[in-house]
C-alpha cells in the first residue's frame, strides 16, 4: 500500500471526527441512540510546497486517487491509519514569485 508523502502540514490543517448516530424516542420518552459505524476522521491538509514537490504530489494523487493509502497524523508521532484521497489538490496561492505553492488536500479515513 502506498504511503501519503510526509510534507510538513501548515497550522491551518484540520482533522474532523465524525460519528453516524441515529436517535429515537421510546413511547415512555426515553431517548435511545445507536452508533451506525465506527468513528471516522477527515483531514483537510494544507502544505506549502516547492514546484518540484507540488509536481510530485500531483503525480502521486493522480496515480493513487481512490486507492487505500498509509497515513500518519501528525507525521511525527500519530497513529498510522488507512485513508483515501477524496478530492483534487486545490491550489490556494502561489508564494515567493511563484516558487512555492500552498495547496489543500482532502483525505478520509477508510
Amino acid at each position: 500500500m502506498p504511503t501519503y508523502p510526509q510534507h510538513r502540514a501548515v497550522d491551518s490543517s484540520t482533522c474532523e471526527r465524525q460519528k453516524v448516530i441515529v436517535g429515537e424516542r421510546a413511547s415512555n420518552g426515553a431517548y435511545h441512540g445507536r452508533q451506525l459505524s465506527a468513528e471516522k476522521r477527515t483531514w483537510k491538509l494544507r502544505h506549502i510546497l516547492t514546484r518540484q514537490e507540488y509536481s510530485d504530489l500531483k503525480v502521486f494523487a493522480d496515480a493513487n486517487f481512490g486507492s487505500a493509502l498509509d497515513f500518519r497524523w501528525p507525521p511525527v508521532y500519530g497513529d498510522p491509519c488507512t485513508v483515501h484521497l477524496v478530492g483534487p489538490i486545490n491550489e490556494i496561492r502561489w508564494i515567493n514569485a511563484s516558487r512555492s505553492v500552498e495547496v489543500e488536500v482532502l483525505l478520509e479515513e477508510a
